[in-house]
């Protein structure tokens, strides 16, 4: 009962902001004062997506007034998020408007022909991410804006790949991490591939890759073999290693069989080890121990 009487003017406070807001949106109040009121809300509740679509609206309102100085600044938009992420780092609205604002700041800077401020906004990007990733390396909201930024500023893959090894070999258990090396591991072989002028290569890792990959998740078995994420990962390997038989045709196709079954045996010699189950795409091989 006391905790509820403490916590009434504060209710009280949230209802009267958001009748105040409501009212201001229905009226197509794009005023200062309006988007102080919608910051105000966001900070109490960073989830009320109405509010974020306000603000847009705001900003894109402001780009066809007539008065340029009617428009929202977009670094305004950076302070806000930067703020509601962190009451909660994994909003999802918060996210969205996030990147909604670094699209229009990068599309105005390249309307400009300004690379530097280009630049500068992307980088200054990608270290707010890092630093974010240090504090909780799992916000998977956190780690999918970095491939967006990474998009943007055009980080090369290896540099990603990089990165991601640096997290894995910090946090083993890291299910985002894992992931991320996954969607940057075959694009970086396509270019390499590319940058030879070699054909175009199949949708299977090299084997020297793959053997590099195998090793590193073999460290996050001994290091937690009951956790989850590596296993994953593992599972990702295998289905690459697995689709190097429909890649080839004749010789070369019985040699790449031969060079699965002893991938194969030798990762099965590995969960014997840990008294593990392979897992070989979506069907589950369970080996003799």
């Amino acid at each position: 009962q006391a905790r509820r009487a403490a916590m009434l003017p504060k209710v009280k406070l949230i209802r009267a902001l958001q009748s105040d807001f409501l009212r201001r949106r229905a009226e197509r109040s794009y005023d200062a004062e309006s988007m102080a009121v919608s910051a105000r809300l966001l900070e109490i509740n960073p989830e009320v997506f109405t509010a974020w679509n306000f603000r847009r609206e705001a900003i894109v309102a402001g780009v066809d007034a007539v008065d340029a100085r009617a428009r929202p600044p977009l670094a305004d938009e950076l302070t806000l998020t930067e703020k509601t992420l962190k009451k909660n780092p994994k909003s999802y609205p918060s996210w969205y408007h996030r990147k909604w604002t670094i699209s229009r700041m990068v599309d105005e800077a390249d309307a400009r022909a300004d690379v530097a401020a280009r630049d500068a906004t992307l980088a200054r990007e990608l270290v707010l991410v890092e630093r974010l990733l240090d504090a909780d390396d799992r916000n998977f909201h956190c780690w999918g804006y970095r491939r967006f930024v990474a998009a943007l500023a055009k980080v090369p893959d290896a540099d990603e790949l990089e990165f991601t090894t640096k997290k894995i070999e910090a946090n083993f258990s890291n299910y985002s991490a894992w992931h991320h090396r996954s969607a940057y591991l075959p694009r970086r072989e396509d270019e390499t591939e590319n940058e030879n002028d070699a054909p175009p290569p199949s949708s299977s890792l090299p084997p020297d890759v793959l053997r590099a990959e195998y090793e590193l998740v073999q460290n996050a078995f001994f290091t937690e073999p009951e956790d989850q994420s590596g296993w994953m990962y593992h599972r990702w390997l295998l289905r690459n290693t697995m689709s190097t038989s429909t890649s080839s045709a004749g010789d070369d196709a019985k040699s790449d069989a031969t060079a699965i079954r002893e991938t194969l045996a030798r990762e099965a010699a590995l969960c014997r080890e840990l008294r593990c189950v392979i897992y070989t795409g979506s069907h589950t091989t369970a080996f003799a121990w």
